[in-house]
């Protein structure tokens, strides 16, 4: 199999990395998939293993690294960046630190440990250096902070040269802004206001990119106003609202892992109180909440489809006409 060399040619610096047994917190997190721990790891968790593998290597007695890895980590970042958001058609910049980080461990298929090591140690470096200035100027950070700690505690090549990649690649949840945009304004435009199944799509796609849940997770969801606690330091504690829910994706025998997920006031917020009410209203119309919450969701998603083929009726790019589901 093909693999990807660096855009260095001499030798790669030592890679960044955590002494065993310095972090309780990433250690407790090992055991997990690499991509269900990005998914689904705790705001406060991602916190505490940043600070345990910062404070580790204060004690260490390691420096930063010399001034030629560091041009290494920053170039590598950035084609790497480029990379993926070329592989998703996106605008440069477009993907969120969570994003690049789970193309990260999707591409660690195809290429070297010793590769994947540097690629990983580059990413370490500069995302921990924008999450110091960030903080430093007050601003909040929580996609970052957890790509940053996720990535501390996958030290290993998530997946070998035998897992295809073909086929999560073809399945890609990351999409240009410009296509979901393009359905969201045919969803609420192109429609007679007695279609509700078109607007309950809109709120239904609106709720799916503020928070990230799977469509499985709103049925035992709870929203709630958001504590001051958990407002982003340095924003008004004003008006934002905490959806709470029980994680879908599990190893077999795991316990419910329950996760908050905050969001800001503003027409995200507006989508995701309407479509936590209309569904709530649809699961107390079945005496199956389950089997309510399918058919509210495949309903949703027939009218996405319905918008994505009246949008994208035929292929212009020589590729397959663009589908988005939920």
């Amino acid at each position: 199999m093909h693999q990807e060399t660096t855009l260095q040619s001499f030798v790669p610096p030592k890679p960044i990395s955590m002494a065993p047994g310095t972090s309780p917190t990433a250690l407790a997190l090992k055991t997990l998939d690499a991509e269900t721990l990005l998914e689904n790891i705790p705001q406060d968790a991602a916190e505490q293993i940043v600070f345990e593998w910062r404070q580790a290597r204060v004690l260490a007695g390691m420096g930063d690294p010399n001034a030629r890895s560091i041009a290494t980590y920053v170039a590598n970042s950035r084609m790497l960046e480029i990379k993926y958001s070329n592989e998703v058609h996106a605008e440069e910049g477009i993907l969120s630190p969570v994003d690049i980080i789970k193309r990260l461990f999707l591409h660690s298929a195809n290429i070297s440990a010793a590769t994947w090591r540097l690629y990983r140690s580059g990413f370490i470096f500069t995302m921990n250096e924008r999450a110091l200035s960030c903080a430093l100027q007050g601003l909040p950070q929580p996609t970052l902070m957890r790509a940053l700690g996720a990535l501390i505690v996958v030290s290993a090549k998530p997946y070998g040269a035998g897992r295809p990649p073909v086929a999560r690649v073809s399945r890609d949840k990351s999409i240009p802004a410009k296509d979901f945009d393009k359905v969201i304004t045919h969803l609420a435009t192109a429609y007679s206001e007695r279609n509700h199944w078109a607007r309950r799509a809109q709120s239904f796609a609106m709720a799916t990119i503020a928070t990230g849940m799977r469509p499985t997770e709103w049925v035992n969801a709870k929203v709630r106003p958001a504590l001051p606690a958990e407002v982003p330091r340095g924003e008004p504690e004003a008006g934002w609202i905490a959806v709470v829910v029980d994680t879908a994706k599990r190893k077999s025998g795991e316990p419910d892992w329950e996760r908050t997920i905050i969001v800001e006031p503003g027409v995200y917020q507006i989508h995701v109180r309407q479509h936590y009410e209309e569904l709530q209203s649809a699961l107390l119309s079945r005496q199956d909440p389950h089997d309510a919450a399918k058919n509210y969701s495949r309903r949703c998603s027939s009218a996405m489809g319905r918008a994505c083929k009246e949008l994208w009726p035929v292929s212009t790019r020589g590729k397959n006409p663009i589908r988005i589901t939920l």
